[in-house]
């Protein structure tokens, strides 16, 4: 009986999961899902690549700016690093997977160095 009550206990929350996750929001657009790890807002560090010039720091900038809930940028041309500040959905892994894309896909390359 105890297995058969925890089968349905589970069965019952994964169902609430699903419709959870699946709910639209005010504007009729469905929720993105929330990882584990993902969080309401982050500070990221990105070691970029390929940035040969400072005259390329706008270029860089402008590619993390188009991921969806990256708030500000600034590339420091010196160190080689972009600081991301952003809200979720760009504070999670997909986010992250994101944002070193549209850098690939500018022509340079990046490592995440650091989030908080």
């Amino acid at each position: 009986m105890k297995a058969r009550q925890l089968v349905g206990v589970g069965g019952l929350l994964a169902g609430l999961l699903g419709v959870t996750l699946g709910a639209a929001g005010c504007g009729g657009r469905p929720k993105q899902a929330v990882q584990p790890n993902d969080r309401a807002s982050c500070h990221v560090d990105i070691e970029v690549s390929g940035v040969p010039c400072e005259a390329n720091c706008p270029l860089v900038e402008q590619a993390l700016a188009r991921v969806e809930g990256v708030e500000g940028v600034h590339m420091d041309w010196s160190s080689k690093m972009a600081s991301v500040e952003a809200v979720h959905p760009a504070c999670g892994g997909a986010g992250f997977d994101e944002m070193i894309g549209v850098l690939e896909d500018a022509g340079f390359g990046g490592s995440i160095a650091s989030t908080r």
